[in-house]
Formats: structure tokens, sequence, C-alpha cells
């Protein structure tokens, strides 16, 4: 039971996955039909096609006649035509024009995902707020229509994690997010989180890291983000690319008594191996089919890669990467409830991800039953079982708290 508890509070890989928040479908013709709010949950973009939006183009009609003939005075004992009776004016009916729709110039918008993942088990909530403001006034360009600038924060949390960063969006295009931010990380030293090691290839497959739990310890430290979100779509085909670099820095201590201070920690956020001062990359691409009745189906493929320096390895040892990159690929499912654009509760979506393992240290083909030292046991909840996916549950909402154009 520790072991699953620990497991069960485990950072969920939502960054891996760009993820939960549901990304949602790239706009197209919808978004034409609904130009008020922009589409995507903070930290998130709408996508685009470069398509002139009907209601910004110049209405296109019959002219309008300067004076319609006057009806003739009916003849005694008849009664007048009325206003827009054949005989008074037989033309074609003229429409009012189209006011063009943007959002608000000025906004304020939140989003949040709680998500439950399994191998390895999770459960997370993040939640974001930021005000945006919309860059173009009165452009006709549908990649241009929901461009923004919008500063916030996002605060992470489960019982191991913590994370509150500050986060600048800039969509100069619909087809085009950049994401930076920057923040504290914590790790609580509860659920056997963290543990940190002096070489990349230290084993800690899961019977082996809970076999040594007496080396957990509290840490602080801050973590770096920067990302590029790439979509489109034509017809009800999407595709998307999210690309996300991150920096972490992190005091690790000497957890062996080598005299050397440990150089890599295992984040179970993103499954990875990571340096306590270093990059690690990963990368989301998805093909999604994107119905007109909320339900989006489609392909999700994963790589995470860390990058190690050259004194991340004991002394003598060769410099090669154990861990990475990792690669898995599955069906996503997501179906959104309503879309209500302006309101203070909107998009509320279910989102379902099953990846299986094509390349992994320990998931493809199952990890070592037993700790070397043979005192504790792998367990039998999908944690490193050979075959088994990862999957995730997760449910998000969003919405615009304050608007002015």
């Amino acid at each position: 039971m520790v072991r699953l508890a620990a497991s069960l509070f485990a950072l969920l890989p939502l960054s891996a996955s760009a993820a939960l928040q549901p990304e949602p479908e790239p706009a197209g013709e919808s978004a034409l039909e609904e130009p008020g709010e922009p589409s995507a949950a903070p930290g998130e973009a709408s996508a685009l096609e470069d398509v002139p939006d009907a209601a910004d183009a110049p209405v296109e009609g019959p002219a309008v006649a300067e004076d319609p003939p006057a009806a003739e005075e009916a003849p005694e004992g008849m009664a007048a035509p009325a206003e827009g009776d054949p005989a008074v004016y037989d033309g074609p009916a003229v429409d009012d024009p189209v006011k063009p729709e943007f959002p608000p110039k000025h906004s304020l918008y939140y989003g949040n995902t709680t998500a439950l993942r399994l191998n390895p088990l999770g459960l997370e909530n993040r939640f974001q707020i930021d005000y945006r403001w919309r860059v173009y006034d009165n452009t006709t360009s549908k990649l241009k229509k929901g461009s923004y600038v919008a500063f916030g924060v996002e605060p992470l949390l489960n019982p191991a994690i913590t994370r509150l960063s500050a986060v600048l969006t800039v969509q100069p295009l619909a087809v085009l997010q950049l994401r930076a931010a920057y923040g504290l990380l914590a790790h609580f030293g509860t659920f056997d989180f963290m543990q940190s090691y002096n070489t990349p290839t230290a084993e800690h497959y899961t019977a082996e890291y809970e076999s040594t739990t007496d080396n957990r310890y509290k840490s602080v430290g801050g973590q770096a983000q920067l990302a590029a979100l790439l979509q489109a779509k034509v017809g009800p085909i999407a595709i998307r690319n999210n690309f996300q670099a991150y920096r972490t820095d992190i005091n690790l201590r000497d957890n062996d008594d080598d005299g050397r201070e440990d150089t890599v920690f295992y984040y179970v956020r993103d499954d990875i191996m990571i340096q306590g001062h270093g990059w690690h990359l990963i990368n989301d691409s998805d093909i999604l089919f994107v119905s007109n009745f909320g339900l989006t189906a489609g392909v999700r493929a994963t790589v995470v890669k860390p990058i190690y320096k050259k004194e991340a390895f004991l002394p003598g040892e060769a410099n090669d990467d154990p861990n990475g990159p990792t690669f898995r690929v599955g069906p996503l499912l997501a179906y959104t409830f309503f879309d209500r654009p302006g309101k203070r509760f909107n998009k509320p979506a279910i989102l379902l991800i099953s990846q299986w393992w094509v390349k992994h240290r320990y998931r493809v083909s199952g990890s070592p039953e037993t700790s070397s030292d043979g005192t504790v046991e792998r367990g039998s909840l999908g944690d490193s079982l050979a075959g088994m996916p990862t999957l995730v549950l997760g449910f998000t909402f969003q919405g615009q708290l304050w608007g002015k154009s």
C-alpha cells in the first residue's frame, strides 16, 4: 500500500503531453462562426486557416434602391398597400450590414486541468490565469484575428511536488503560439520524492527506486520552460506539434556518500532521469479528426529526451545516455460538452490518452521484478509491466472572467 500511495501521488506528465489541457480543436470553419472568444485555453493556441472572415468582408448583394417608387393612391374604398408590399417595392430584400466581431481588446482568462495517470501512477491539478491583450483590431485575416499577448501565473499542485510559474504567451498568428515560463519547483519529501543519483546510468526502475526510499529528501529550485506550438486544420483534419524545452536547477545532495554531489534525479512528471542543473526536451505530435458535435479523435506521439553534460557521469564512465530518448504513441479521445464564448465557465471536456511504449529503458519489455537487494517487489498495477501502455484521464474547463474592448 505504501508503494501504491507513493506512485498515486506522483506528478503527472502534463508537460509532456502538452497535454492535458485539451488543446481545443484548431479553429477552422467553427472559428468563423464564433469569433468572439479565442478557442484556446490559457497557454494554448487557437489554430487556423488563413481564410478571410465572412463577418469582416464587405457585404455583397443587390444595390439598395435609393427611392422606391411611391405607391399609387388606392381607389376609393380600397385600402392603401402596406409598406413592404410588392405594390410598394418589389425589389430584393436588403440585409443589414454585418458588424465584425472580435475577442475583447483586454480580457482575463483562466483554465483548469485535473488528471489521473497510470504507468506510472499519478494525480495532479494545474490552474492558469492570465491577462490577454488582443494585438489586431480590424483585420479580415483569420491568421491574425485571434492573435494576443498574455501574462499570467500557473500553479501546479499535488501532495508530492508543487510548481508556481509566471508565464508569458505570445500568439502572433493563429497557427503559432510561443510560451516562456519560469517558476519555483519544490519537492515536499513525501511519497518517496525526491531521490537523486550520482550518474544517469544508475538503476531506478520501480522496485529499485522504492528500495531506497531512505534517500528521499526535500528540495527547492527553479524550472524554466520555452515552448512553440504549431497547428493547422484542413476540413475536419487537424495537425499539431508542441515542442517544449525545460531548464531545471536544483541543488542535489550526496545520497551515496562518495564525497561528490549527486548530478541527476528521477523526474516522475516526465518519467525521465534529468540533470539537477540541465535541460530536457519534450515533443508532442498529433493528427486529429475534429467533429462538429464536440468529439475529437486522433493519434498522439510523444518523445522525451534528457540532455546530460559530461560531468553528470562518474569519472571515467562512458558518456552514453541509457535513458533517452523515450518514445510512446497511441490514440487520443476528447469530448467537449459545450462551447459558449465569453462565459465564465466554458468548454468543459474530458480527455483520454492511451500510449504504448516503443522505446524506454524499462517500460517496453518490463523492469526486473525485485530490487537488487531482493527486498522490494515490482508490484502488479501497471508499473513497468511489459506491453502496458501509459493511460491518462483528464477533465478540463476554462472561461473568460472579464473583458473590455
